[in-house]
């Protein structure tokens, strides 16, 4: 093999004036890249094709069509050997519990331990910040747990109570509050049972949407859901979490704000009260503060390899200043807020408070459960080379919330903290949960009561330093501007909406922002020329490669985006533009706009959107002098490269067959290459090959460029 150096042609390339005339039966390929210092030359041997003629030598009969009798059977009967495939899929546990293996034991009790340690504290702080009782965290982070292991497929979702879902829930129930009070409610902000009732309720409405969502199979919608979306949302989240747990970290009261611009209304508050904060309150929190950022991010980072399993610090400090509050009598010799009485046992079955009024806002939240939830799981499942069943997990957070509801559960969702901690240890199966739900059962029953004096501002300290991942998410804009710019507006976009406006309207600006973004981004499609090497076979866009030769008779024109009624006009635009330097058309067309060929009736053009197969076939047929006339003096030809053309729908037809017939009537002939099934079949429904010949139709761009040069 010789060095690879400056391409030389090959017996078959192009030379000098005759560059056009290689044997159409051979083709010459020079492979060679770095780190490679060598290529090698291969000789292959083709026939040049039209489509209908690679079809009519190489194409499998189309299979029969099945009848609507054997397409219902297949959809709703299960055959035998299928039937416990079937169930395993509707409860994944069985399958679990079928190929569990004794080795991964120690695993999910370790994990199942640590989580349950996260989970107790974060919990009371959920319950808290969702404006209930800390008990109700703590019932969240039961009930549901128990359903997940049950119906879920992921092992590393800690299914629970989830920062983001208390909010909106406090903002919920805040809200429904006053008609669910009545007329002659005194202080229905007291009503602990009230708001329990309106949580428990959204979380029964949220259950029934998600339950439904899985059974209409809806787990596609997450391919939808942009990343950058996702990162503006819970980081517009975070900001909001961290401001209504401040206020209780600082040992100050201000009152409650909601609607637009809530977020700068709080933080004028704040700043108005700076000269009334709690001194012992604000060390308290700096303290555990401290405390939490030492270990969860330097000696669990630094010593993750030593250490079998993170330190429960939550855990720990909750116990220590619980102990330190209790035998201090800190309530009452500084006057720290406690948590105050935690009820032992757990809460009978009750019928949550249903109505039509929380039907919409119980809709926005169980929206964003499966966002958040799923795209845990997408991220744990790339972590960890394993699949979850989007529609499975769906019916899963639907039973979850449905059947917990009845508990006086609020929402529930994947928490970030406990399934980042989950992702790091690796549990083995999804039983580790029946560990950690054990654990919250026992301080239920018995050890809840010995927490009373738990100070708030741990609590809320806690949960500040929780979500301090999603604030710290905007850290990555920098990196999404480099990359794509669409991705840093959307990022930006719902997070100042969300920060700035309110944090519901961070939803509804990130979706609009998602969809203007793919309508923008379609409507802007890459546009180039063909055009083939000097050297090899190969068709290359003539604006970044050199050593290219140009025929002065054939244009090859590349359009990377389907042809739609989004990016018509710009195709036919384009072509024009493009093609205008070698063929002149501007001139011809001018000077041709009275003799038209295509015959319609009068005003259709105008009505084009109404376009049919009776309509299509209106148009004369395209005149065509056969493509083996070795002549090719006075006739131009563009080759349309639809290899990235993925459909066409009737607007894209419309400009298709204005762009054929005003190109032909100026003496310029359209060739098709690289046509996909969908192009091809929707060429013969709509009657467009018939017109313009099935010659015109090619496999490739070699076929058609060779053909054209014979």
């Amino acid at each position: 093999m010789d060095d690879l150096g400056d391409p030389e042609p090959s017996e078959d390339a192009v030379e000098d004036n005759d560059s056009f005339g290689p044997e159409i039966n051979k083709m010459s390929f020079h492979i060679g890249s770095p780190p490679y210092s060598h290529h090698h030359e291969i000789t292959a041997r083709r026939f040049v094709r039209t489509q209908h003629e690679l079809d009519e030598h190489y194409s499998k009969p189309a299979p029969p069509k099945p009848t609507i009798r054997t397409r219902l059977r297949r959809t709703f009967c299960c055959p035998k050997e299928k039937v416990g495939e079937y169930f395993s899929t509707l409860l994944p546990i069985v399958n679990v519990c079928r190929t569990y293996k004794l080795s991964y034991i120690l695993n999910d009790l370790v994990s199942g331990i640590t989580i349950g340690c996260l989970s107790f504290p974060l919990g009371i702080a959920f319950g808290v910040l969702a404006s209930l009782a800390p008990e109700y965290g703590l019932y969240s982070s039961f009930s549901p747990v128990i359903l997940y292991i049950l119906f879920g497929t992921s092992r590393h979702i800690s299914f629970g109570t989830n920062g983001i879902i208390s909010l909106f829930t406090s903002e919920l129930v805040h809200k429904h509050l006053p008609a669910a009070a009545g007329p002659n409610s005194t202080n229905p902000e007291d009503d602990i049972i009230l708001k329990s009732s309106i949580a428990s309720g959204s979380t029964c409405i949220i259950g029934l949407i998600l339950l439904l969502m899985g059974i209409l199979r809806l787990g596609f919608i997450v391919n939808y859901i942009s990343s950058s979306f996702v990162s503006g949302f819970t980081a517009a989240g975070g900001v909001h979490i961290v401001t209504s747990m401040l206020p209780n970290a600082l040992g100050i009261t201000i009152p409650r704000f909601t609607g637009a611009g809530q977020l700068v209304l709080t933080y004028k508050a704040i700043f108005e009260k700076v000269p009334e904060i709690h001194v012992a309150s604000m060390i308290t929190s700096i303290i555990t503060a401290a405390t939490l950022l030492l270990f969860k991010d330097v000696i669990n980072v630094k010593f993750r390899h030593k250490l079998k399993t993170p330190i429960p610090i939550d855990f720990i400090v909750v116990i220590i200043a619980t102990v330190i509050s209790n035998f201090a009598n800190l309530s009452d010799s500084l006057g720290l807020k406690v948590v105050g009485e935690i009820p032992a046992g757990f809460p009978p079955p009750r019928m949550p408070y249903l109505s039509i009024d929380l039907v919409l806002d119980s809709f926005v939240v169980a929206i964003m459960i499966f966002m958040l939830s799923v795209s845990m799981s997408r991220l744990c499942e790339a972590a960890h080379n394993y699949r979850v069943n989007d529609n499975q997990e769906l019916v899963a957070y639907g039973l979850s919330n449905f059947v917990s509801s009845f508990f006086l559960c609020f929402p529930s969702c994947a928490g970030p903290a406990r399934t980042i901690t989950l992702c790091l240890m690796g549990p083995k199966s999804t039983l580790h949960g029946f560990i950690s739900s054990f654990f919250i059962l026992i301080i239920l029953l018995w050890i809840g009561p010995l927490f009373r004096m738990l100070p708030i501002s741990v609590l809320s300290t806690m949960v500040i330093i929780a979500v301090k991942n999603l604030v710290t998410q905007m850290k990555d804009l920098p990196e999404m501007w480099r990359l794509n710019r669409y991705d840093f507006l959307i990022a930006v976009g719902t997070n100042l909406s969300g920060c700035f406006i309110d944090f519901p309207y961070a939803l509804y600006v990130g979706v609009i922002l998602c969809m203007f973004t793919v309508v923008l981004q379609s409507q802007i499609p890459e546009v180039y020329l063909l055009s083939k090497l000097t050297t090899e076979d190969r068709f290359l866009n003539s604006k970044l490669y050199d050593h290219i030769l140009t025929h002065p008779r054939i244009q090859i024109f590349k359009f990377e985006s389907s042809l739609y009624f989004a990016t018509a006009e710009a195709f036919r635009k384009k072509l024009f533009e493009l093609t205008d330097g070698k063929f002149n058309l501007h001139a011809k067309l001018t000077k041709s706009q009275q003799s038209y060929v295509v015959a319609v009736p009068p005003g259709s053009m105008q009505n084009m959107e109404h376009l049919n197969r009776e309509s299509v076939e209106s148009f004369t047929r395209l005149p065509w002098d056969g493509l083996h006339d070795k002549s090719l003096h006075n006739k131009d030809y563009v080759i349309i490269d639809c290899s990235s053309i993925n459909y066409i729908d009737i607007n894209g037809l419309r400009i298709l067959i204005e762009v054929i017939c005003e190109l032909e009537n100026v003496g310029v002939t359209v060739v098709f290459a690289s046509c996909n099934q969908y192009v091809r079949r929707f060429f013969k429904k709509s009657q467009l090959a018939s017109k313009i010949s099935e010659e015109h139709i090619f496999a490739d761009i070699w076929d058609a460029f060779s053909a054209l040069i014979m």
